[in-house]
């Protein structure tokens, strides 16, 4: 049978041990970056420089509840995409494939985030989503998580957090925000 009586807890740290029911948040990380991000002028990918986030897991086996939200810009209408990646346990960065949108191969779209790319001067365009990771890892090892984008011209560099005018009040600088919650 169940448990018939029920106590209070006043302190104490829950062990290793305890099984957390399924679908519960075990811990929350985020990442806030406030200062704009200003792509190379060329046409390869390139990461958004302090717009990353580790977590290590407490449990063997939890997912990891991916939310992110950036803006870019560019100086005029401009293709661009955006890429997620991860690590874990310092292996090595790899594309976050399940993630992206597929690859029909060739000489067509790669596989990507989102759009990362403007209509319009100086306009900026908000990118976020939430996705569930189910990562294969040890216990103990950090995974760590991180965006970046690529442009079609070399005269177009992507602006990350900021319209790419940036000169009056009009122009909005944004905050990148990354956040992972580590799910049973």
């Amino acid at each position: 049978g169940g448990i018939t009586n029920a106590g209070t807890i006043t302190a104490g740290t829950l062990g290793s041990s305890v099984a957390f029911p399924a679908g519960h948040i075990i811990q929350i990380v985020q990442t806030v970056k406030t200062d704009r991000f200003i792509g190379a002028g060329n046409t390869n990918e390139q990461v958004i420089t302090g717009y990353n986030r580790s977590i290590t897991p407490l449990k063997v086996g939890s997912k990891i509840l991916i939310n992110y939200a950036f803006d870019t810009s560019a100086d005029g209408a401009n293709t661009a995409r955006s890429y997620m990646e991860r690590d874990i346990g310092g292996a090595g960065y790899a594309k976050l494939t399940s993630i992206h949108g597929d690859d029909p191969g060739g000489s067509y779209g790669d596989p990507s985030l989102s759009h990362a790319g403007t209509s319009a001067d100086y306009q900026a365009n908000r990118h976020s989503a939430m996705y569930l990771d189910a990562p294969s890892y040890t216990e103990g090892q950090s995974i760590t998580y991180r965006i970046g984008v690529q442009s079609e011209d070399n005269s177009r560099p992507v602006v990350v957090g900021a319209s790419q005018r940036d000169n009056t009040q009009y122009h909005p600088r944004t905050a990148s925000i990354l956040i992972l919650m580590e799910v049973s």
